[in-house]
Order: C-alpha cells, then structure tokens, then sequence
C-alpha cells in the first residue's frame, strides 16, 4: 500500500514538475522577462532537488544556463545571474558526482568570462563554494542520508581561489586590487577554519604580505569611486580606499583574536601560531 502511494506521488509531482517547466518556458519564449524565467528555473531546480528528482533538477538547471547563455547580456545582469546559480547549485543534494561536477563547472567558467574583471574575480571565488559542501541543517540527526556524505574537493576550492587572485592581480586601479585581495584573503580564512587542509598557513601569510605591500599603492583615495569596474557595487561611508583598510585590519584582527585563542588554549582545529600578523 505505502509503495503504490509512493509510486502515484512520484508520477503526480513528476507531472507538476513537467507543467511548471512546459509554463517557464512559454513565459520566456513570449515574453520578454529572460531573467525572471532564469530565476523561475532555479527556483524549479531547488524544489526537484529537494523532492529527489535528480534528473527533473538537472534539466531546470540547464534550462538556467540556457536562458543565461541565450539572454543576460548586461554585465550586471550576467553577474547577478551568474551568483544566483552559483548559491541554487550549492544547495543541491541530489545529483550524482558527474552531473554535479558538470554544473559547477559550467557555472565556473561563466563567472570567469564575465565582463568585467572584479565581477569576473568574484564569481572565480565565488565558485569555490561549489567544491565545498556545507551542512543545510543545524543539527547533523536531522540531515537526510544523502547529506551525511558532502561533496568537498579542496583542492579544486583552492584552484578557484588562487585564479581569482591572479584576476585580481590582472586589475589596474589600485583600490579595487587591494580591496579584492582582502576579499579574497577572507575567502582563504574561511576554509582554512573550516578544515580545508589545501589551505595552508603559508596561503594566508603570503596573501597578508601582498596587501600590506600593496596598501601603499593607494594613494589620492578621493579620486577613486567605488569600483566603477565592477557590477557587485557596495555603498561605503567615504573613500573605498579608507574602507578597504578598515576590513584589513578587522580581518588582521580577527585573526590575531583566533591565534591568541589557539596559543591559550591548544585546542584541536586549525594551528595559527605560524600566522604572521606583522604589527596591527
């Protein structure tokens, strides 16, 4: 009885599934809303992700890309997209490791084709998280079974991480640089506390130094507005420049709040007694 209800819910939601598809894709070949339709199908691929059906959340997410390949052509709206995919595919479960794989790549390599050299740097490192499962629930008793297994690949994380950092590098104004730097030096704490063993203290110390040396180069910080090159604006209280320094030294800090943490107490975890903080 239970395995003939199962089997008639199967076939209803995989007929849900199908109408919600046949009326996405109607609505975007009739009307001129590709980035709603785009959203729509990531929406649909989260749902059929969550109701297990991998092949039905495969297909929504194709349908993503397709509308983004076919339609997003603003680099703004490529860059909000392409983020959008990236946060709806790192929630996924459900997919086997080939199908999987073959999202994230795809999604990678759009983020490092954007238009802009900042969005292109944030999508790069931003695409790491795709390598880097993380639990959806608080409590481990309540993940489902195919959730106890994350799909975590850190070294592919650090790949994306250190081609970011090579983009920054590419960036020619000196601000948006050094305020990608620490963007991306954020990004290298978090898997370094999260046990990603491809992210070594020496990651860390190296990133540290190139910023402190590249501080100095940012002079005249009136003259620079906040990131005109980029797509991802953040509204910041005076010169980006007087920003940038200000996340610095409050991720310096932190760190110095996590080694003295480490010193005191020799707890198991992440070892930051070789970090090199220099003077804060």
């Amino acid at each position: 009885m239970q395995e003939e209800q199962d089997e008639i819910w199967e076939k209803k939601t995989s007929a849900l599934f199908r109408f919600i598809h046949q009326v996405i894709s109607t609505l975007y070949h009739k009307c001129e809303v590709a980035e709603n339709c785009l959203h729509l199908f990531l929406l649909a691929g989260q749902s059929a992700d969550e109701c297990g059906f991998e092949e039905i959340a495969y297909e929504f997410f194709v349908e993503a890309f397709t509308i983004y390949e076919e339609s997003i052509s603003e680099s703004r709206a490529q860059y909000q997209a392409i983020t959008c995919i990236i946060g709806a595919l790192q929630q996924t479960r459900v997919f086997s490791i080939d199908n999987y794989d073959t999202l994230i790549t795809k999604a990678a390599l759009h983020s490092s084709k954007l238009l802009k050299k900042p969005d292109q740097c944030r999508g790069v490192y931003l695409s790491s998280h795709l390598w880097w499962a993380t639990d959806r629930a608080l409590i481990e008793s309540d993940l489902p079974e195919n959730e106890k297994s994350l799909f975590r690949d850190g070294k592919r994380a650090l790949e994306c991480l250190q081609k970011a950092l090579k983009i920054a590098d590419s960036c020619m104004d000196p601000v948006t640089n050094v305020e990608l730097f620490v963007e991306i030096l954020n990004r290298y704490i978090y898997y370094f506390e999260k046990g990603n063993e491809a992210v070594t203290v020496k990651y860390l110390n190296g990133l540290i130094d190139l910023i402190n040396t590249n501080l100095g180069n940012m002079d005249n910080p009136d003259q620079h507005p906040p990131t005109p090159n980029s797509s991802s604006l953040v509204e910041h209280d005076g010169p980006v420049s007087d920003y940038v320094r200000r996340h610095f030294r409050a991720t310096l800090l932190h760190l110095q709040n996590r080694k003295e943490q480490s010193l005191r107490t020799d707890a198991p975890g992440p070892k930051y007694d070789e970090l090199d903080l220099g003077d804060i």
